[in-house]
């Protein structure tokens, strides 16, 4: 029986124990823009929308490595806050489709400095996808 297991994990090959991730990002991590109009993700494979949850925050200054400890932070509280549109950059509603890629509208006039991106989704395999990322507004 492991015989037979080891064969058709051989056979599928590596994406048959790999997870959906995400494979693009803009603005790209620790990239410097001038009021983005949205953020842009895409996706190994089509993620289901409505099990997911997407959040731009705004970052009080810092160095590289303290901006990406906050925005790790912000994982486990952001992501699962309610009615916390007044503290978001981005002015994303949610969907009901499934997606390759997403386009995070941002609100406009963002003030100058650092931002997190913030996401969770299940992908098709039923696992929980967490991953953040930071830019940053000139």
């Amino acid at each position: 029986m492991k015989r037979l297991l080891c064969v058709l994990l051989l056979a599928l090959g590596p994406s048959a124990l790999a997870h959906t991730a995400v494979t693009g990002i803009r603005p790209a991590a620790h990239a410097t823009v001038s009021q983005p109009k949205a953020v842009e993700l895409k996706f190994s494979e089509a993620i289901p929308l409505r099990f997911a949850n997407f959040k731009v925050y705004p970052l009080p200054a810092g160095d590289k490595l303290s901006l990406n400890r906050a925005a790790k932070a912000l994982l486990g509280t952001a992501l699962n806050a309610k009615n916390d549109a007044s503290a978001r950059a981005d002015a994303w509603a949610g969907g009901k489709e499934t997606a390759l890629s997403l386009s995070l509208p941002l609100k406009p006039n963002l003030k100058a400095g650092a931002y997190a991106v913030l996401w969770r989704f299940v992908s098709e395999d039923g696992h929980v996808v967490t991953g953040q990322s930071v830019f940053y507004v000139k």
